[in-house]
């Protein structure tokens, strides 16, 4: 008889012990979510339904160098915290039935696979912007107290992929093969987003999908407008509607030269429309000038634009490496009627250098000169140290950031004669209405 119930405990212990394995491989320890191999059925159905299924991978290997300093035991808590988010925001209303959380066994990354709202085929575009929102989300949700306790600055790094169906290949190899190729772009995500985004720019370039919009700038004591300043926008809703995004995005692609020329092309569309003696402004990046097509004056072909009313404004978001050749280059603008305009004057060294070599026509002071200039006395002995140099080189100057009434009266009383700022008029479409019973 005790043998008997030996032989049955034995029993027991070994179905006891081949479960715990089996639980180990289709479920993670930590963060308790389902392996791949518990879903491949699962996929398998959706797939057969949708033909794509997108992947997400969160990578969590590179918190290793905070598992060496502060111990697995807090990077589990973290790991599971973050768990906790993902099925958390997995039961939202905007996600439900849209995502299913994973872990692979090995525990450094979870993954997400995403299904598409109707049938057919995912767009990656789409899929990528999803990655964004999710991630975005998860650095809503997740518990900062927890995560700051080993880091302040906390990255959720994740890459994304889509897997097609295909009859011919084992569907475990596709699953994780999508798996593999959304880790190497976790791995190395900054790099792969880049490219990405020249992409994306180049579409843009070629669809001409941006815009321009326009804001006034005032003659503040004839009460009138001077011209307007011509500023791009990329397409709406977008990362890149920002123009600082989008022009950061082409120096890194190497796209200056096509999206100022389509800039270019774009704002000078809308100078039949000005006004008599309105100048329009252009914002133009040194290397630019070197562009062949521009120094062929391609945008006064084909035209009647008259080159006297258009100001090249030089930006400066790239060094000048040069300042004989460029000014080389920029004397030959100025000899067919274009006027020159030196932006962000008073911001640092580089600004007051372009003014003393380049002989400008307009000088703009820098926004964060003007900000608050009513009440710092620094500021407004700076105007007036650029006004003098101004005077002297016969430059009219242009106060950039105007905001308040406060600020507007100060800049008068200094001799400043003409402003641009939300004061005024917020850049809008042709063209933004200036209430003149405040200036």
């Amino acid at each position: 008889m005790e043998k008997g119930k030996k032989g049955k405990s034995n029993y027991t212990d070994m179905v006891r012990l081949e479960y715990l394995r089996y639980r180990d491989i289709l479920y993670d320890k930590i963060s308790k979510l389902p392996t791949v191999p518990l879903l491949i059925e699962t996929l398998r159905k959706i797939l057969d339904r949708y033909q794509t299924i997108g992947v997400i991978v969160i990578d969590l290997s590179r918190y290793g160098k905070y598992e060496k300093a502060y111990g697995w035991e807090k990077i589990d808590i973290i790991i599971n915290n973050l768990s906790k988010t993902i099925n958390e925001i997995s039961s939202m209303k905007i996600w439900k039935r849209r995502i299913i959380s994973v872990n692979r066994a090995r525990g450094d990354d979870i993954v997400l696979f995403v299904i598409p709202n109707n049938k057919g085929f995912m767009d990656i575009t789409v899929l990528r912007e999803i990655s964004h929102k999710l991630i975005y989300t998860i650095f809503e949700k997740i518990d900062k107290k927890v995560v700051s306790k080993i880091s302040t600055d906390f990255q959720v790094y994740a890459g994304y992929s889509l897997i097609f169906n295909d009859p011919n290949i084992r569907l475990e190899r596709l699953v994780y093969r999508g798996i593999n190729e959304a880790s190497i772009m976790a791995s190395d995500y900054e790099k792969v987003d880049k490219q990405f985004k020249i992409m994306m720019l180049k579409r843009i370039i070629n669809k001409a999908e941006i815009k321009i919009v326009f804001q006034p700038i005032i003659d503040i004591s004839n009460k009138k407008i001077l011209g307007y300043e011509a500023l791009t926008r990329g397409p709406k809703k977008s990362e890149m509607e920002n123009p600082e995004i989008l022009f950061n995005i082409a120096t890194e692609g190497n796209l200056v030269w096509e999206l100022e020329r389509l800039c270019r092309e774009k704002a000078l569309s809308y100078l039949p429309r000005f006004k008599e003696h309105q100048y329009i402004f252009i914002n133009s990046e040194p290397e630019v000038i070197y562009d062949p097509r521009f120094q062929a004056l391609e945008i006064l072909k084909n035209s009647n634009i008259e080159p006297q009313y258009i100001v090249l404004e030089i930006t400066e978001r790239t060094a000048i490496k040069n300042f004989q050749a460029f000014k080389s280059a920029l004397t030959f603008f100025k000899s067919k009627g274009f006027k020159i305009s030196i932006d962000d004057a008073g911001a640092g060294y580089s600004s007051l250098k372009s003014i003393a070599l380049l002989n400008p026509d307009f000088i703009k002071f820098d926004i964060n000169l003007i900000r608050n200039i009513d009440s710092n006395l620094i500021k407004q002995n700076l105007v007036l140290a650029l006004m003098d140099i101004a005077l002297r080189i016969k430059a009219n100057v242009i106060a950039e950031g105007v905001e308040t009434n406060e600020e507007l009266l100060t800049i008068k009383n200094l001799g400043v004669k003409y402003a641009q700022g939300f004061y005024f008029a917020r850049p809008g479409n042709a063209f933004p209405p200036v209430n003149f019973s405040k200036v």
